[in-house]
């Protein structure tokens, strides 16, 4: 059952990880 919870919790951290970075170079591009 871990591994079960594991796999949805490393797709939602690599998701918000890449939506920060897209962010960050959002702001670095507009700035």
């Amino acid at each position: 059952m871990e591994i079960k919870i594991e796999i949805p919790i490393f797709k939602i951290l690599a998701i918000l990880c890449s939506g920060v970075l897209g962010y960050l170079v959002g702001l670095f591009v507009y700035s």
